[in-house]
């Protein structure tokens, strides 16, 4: 395989594990929101002595810290996510990646015919 289809291969593939990424962890962020709105809606909804309250806000602390966690990891991919995406460069190495096949087609079908020496010939 030719380098620079290798590498534009490697690219497109890194932009796909970034997209993926950014995708499991808005999962995870939102997944702990309806968590967090299942223990709020559990304490404006129904009774509970101070062990099951305290019990309520340790778990509500857990859940909080675990999505702090996954935010400041979400927040730089979704930047660099929208940093590829508004600069088009999953096109342009499309676009660049079909350039190498053609040229790899081309170097492979092509011909030469001397100009000068025209006694030459080729197998």
């Amino acid at each position: 395989m030719c380098k620079a289809k290798e590498l534009s291969n490697n690219l497109l593939f890194l932009l796909d594990q970034i997209e993926k990424e950014c995708k499991n962890y808005t999962k995870n962020y939102s997944q702990h929101d309806l968590m967090i709105e299942d223990i709020l809606h559990k304490i404006e909804f129904d009774k509970f002595n101070a062990y099951e309250g305290y019990m309520l806000c340790k778990q509500l602390q857990n859940i909080r810290q675990e999505r702090r966690i996954i935010k400041d990891e979400l927040e730089p991919l979704q930047s660099l996510k929208n940093t590829i995406q508004n600069s088009n460069i999953r096109k342009t190495l499309e676009r660049a990646k079909n350039n190498v096949v053609r040229i790899e087609k081309f170097k492979q079908s092509r011909i030469y015919r001397p100009k000068v020496l025209k006694n030459l010939s080729f197998k």
